[in-house]
């Protein structure tokens, strides 16, 4: 993986991770050097991370790095002991940045460091005419290697790895749903994850993908939100007033679904009238500031006409973000079929297979969640359930996402607000086995939640 961005702030990032994960000291402990870092004041915390670990098996914390520091000043120069003071004073309470990421961004900083170190010392010599023992400096040099990179690992002999595996099997999906459309979902929405929409041209993709961004965001997860249609800024904050206002922009009369079953492929729907008056200036501008809790940076929105950013652009600007210290835990793309092509790329099919490759790459690398949408084939408006034979343009698309959930519904069903979803694709399945094989959600587009019911149908 390639760290775009490199300044003194990236020393400070991966000082946090190595503050507070083990799984990064863990990765990066065997290998250190007490000059990895360009910063001295870097290189002191960090060795006491390093060190904390070794002895103790965890990471130090604040706590823990508090604790060093206060045995440790009364010994220190002054100097250095005020510069670690303002250190320790601006470290966050806990990282952004995934294990992963903070191992590829200290990797990134040793390697250019050593190399650093390597140049100063050739030049140098040779300015000095030591020129042989310049050719021997540069034949010893050897890539630091931090992390598993080349190496790999060993399971049997170093068990936090399977430690790290099994808890990253039991988290908490990163986006959770009540009822029935919770028990479909299982724990397909979560970390690592690939998941794709499939449904026929103006089927409600993008409201699905806006409901789930903002669910993700109202449950306290860093998001970022892709916008490469037709919509501008402006449109993507409208779209998403009614949902936070509670209410149709315009106002007017709406109908909330309250009961629903689903009995012999017939959906059966009890819904309450209301009315509201239209959304002002002052309704935006208060709903979005009181969805701003302890982390008002936690959702951030892009704008790109269709067609104008690749799936490698879209994974750059993330990288970016990382470097800065703002790690996605979500990343909504509204949606693939239409990001631009990759260069060098003629061929439509190779497109396809570049973009969606690309972007479960980013979703493993950043430890994240990516979620976006796809259009189904002509077939796909007629079809009672999508199936893999839905796809267009190409089948790689399935054989990239960890999960493709299909859209369906029938005329009648879309004027009711009732969409039913299906697995067309999914790994680890297990879970569906002894379920039904879609379940029916209502809700009310009009105020921005395609998802307020769901039920298990009783065919």
């Amino acid at each position: 993986m390639k760290v775009v961005r490199h300044d003194g702030s990236d020393e400070r990032h991966a000082v946090c991770a190595l503050v507070h994960s083990p799984e990064v000291l863990a990765a990066v402990s065997a290998a250190w050097d007490t000059e990895s870092f360009a910063s001295k004041y870097a290189n002191i915390l960090a060795r006491w991370c390093v060190d904390h670990f070794v002895k103790y098996g965890e990471a130090p914390g604040i706590g823990g790095i508090t604790a060093k520091f206060d045995t440790w000043k009364d010994i220190a120069d002054s100097t250095i002991v005020d510069t670690m003071a303002d250190w320790l004073a601006s470290l966050p309470a806990m990282s952004d940045m995934t294990p992963d990421y903070a191992i590829d961004l200290i990797r990134n900083i040793v390697q250019r460091n050593s190399i650093k170190r390597l140049g100063n010392a050739l030049t140098n010599l040779a300015e000095t005419g030591k020129v042989e023992d310049a050719l021997n400096i540069q034949a010893q040099w050897k890539r630091p290697k931090i992390g598993q990179e080349e190496s790999g690992v060993f399971p049997l002999a170093d068990l936090s790895v399977v430690e790290r595996a099994f808890d990253q099997s039991t988290k908490k999906p990163l986006i959770e749903f009540p009822g029935a459309l919770g028990e479909f979902f299982g724990d397909v929405m979560s970390a690592d994850s690939f998941v794709s929409l499939l449904a026929p041209e103006k089927t409600g993709k993008t409201t699905v993908l806006m409901d789930l961004a903002w669910r993700a965001v109202a449950q306290g997860r860093r998001t970022a939100f892709f916008s490469c249609g037709d919509m501008s800024q402006d449109q993507v904050i409208q779209r998403l007033l009614p949902r936070l206002c509670k209410r149709p922009l315009k106002g007017g009369r709406f109908m909330i679904p309250t009961e629903l079953a689903y009995e012999n492929k017939e959906p059966k729907i009890v819904r309450e009238p209301k009315s509201a008056p239209p959304i002002t200036k002052e309704d935006a501008v208060k709903a979005f500031a009181s969805s701003a809790g302890a982390d008002p940076k936690r959702f951030r929105l892009l704008t790109h006409p269709a067609g104008t950013i690749t799936a490698k652009d879209i994974s750059n600007q993330v990288n970016r973000w990382a470097d800065e210290g703002w790690v996605p835990e979500v990343i909504v793309i509204d949606y693939a079929d239409i990001l631009g092509a990759p260069i060098g790329l003629r061929e439509k099919i190779e497109q396809i297979d570049h973009t969606w490759r690309e972007l479960r790459a980013m979703s493993t690398r950043m430890r994240c969640l990516v979620l976006t949408a796809s259009q189904s084939d002509t077939e796909g408006y007629t079809a009672w359930l999508l199936t893999k034979k839905n796809f267009s343009d190409s089948k790689t698309k399935v054989a990239h996402v960890t999960a493709m959930i299909g859209l369906n519904m029938t005329e009648s069903e879309r004027r009711q607000n009732i969409c039913r979803y299906n697995y067309v694709a999914l790994r680890e399945a297990e879970f569906m086995q002894d379920k039904p094989a879609y379940v029916a959600v209502a809700g009310c587009t009009r105020v921005g939640r395609p998802s307020l019911i769901s039920c298990w149908p009783n065919d």
